[in-house]
């Protein structure tokens, strides 16, 4: 008897569970989707003038010269208003100047620039025009042995005088 009591609540339980589910079921028959990923714009790749190619060597170099020699008032003064309106000139000298101590970066030579027509920039709230990525590897000394290592990409921007200038955010 005790045996057909168990039977009974476990198949009970099971009853109650299956039309649970079931009822759950019927009110939403149709499986929960995600929503789907927008894919950025394709960047759109201009071709460079001679002049362009050069302006954007010249002013990508004075970000790693200063860098190497510690003085960034030239690199400060290189920065797209954008970025000298984010950081004050004492406060970028001093991030320099912590970051040149503990990764002294020598030897700088450019290994890849792309030139854009437009873009908007991951940390900067719009749209800019002409410009142009840039990636420089450089060496550092690390545990007393030389390392070549590659920095990140480097943005700059053509201004209204022509001068390829920084956005740089820490």
């Amino acid at each position: 008897m005790k045996i057909n009591l168990k039977i009974a609540v476990i198949s009970t339980l099971l009853s109650l569970a299956i039309v649970a589910c079931s009822s759950s079921n019927q009110n939403n028959n149709t499986p929960e989707m995600l929503p789907t990923p927008t894919p950025p714009p394709p960047k759109q790749f201009v071709t460079p003038t001679t002049d362009d190619v050069r302006g954007v060597s010249s002013a990508a170099l004075i970000k790693y010269k200063a860098w190497e020699s510690g003085s960034f008032d030239d690199f400060y003064n290189d920065l797209h208003p954008d970025s000298q309106t984010a950081i004050s000139k004492d406060d970028f000298v001093k991030y320099w100047t912590e970051k040149r101590k503990s990764m002294a970066a020598k030897n700088p030579e450019l290994r890849d620039i792309k030139f854009i027509q437009s873009e908007k920039l991951a940390g900067f709230d719009k749209t800019y025009t002409n410009i142009a990525e840039v990636i420089v590897t450089f060496k550092y000394e690390i545990g007393g042995k030389e390392v070549t290592t590659q920095d990140g990409i480097n943005y700059l921007v053509k201004d209204n005088s022509g001068k390829w200038l920084f956005l740089w955010k820490k």
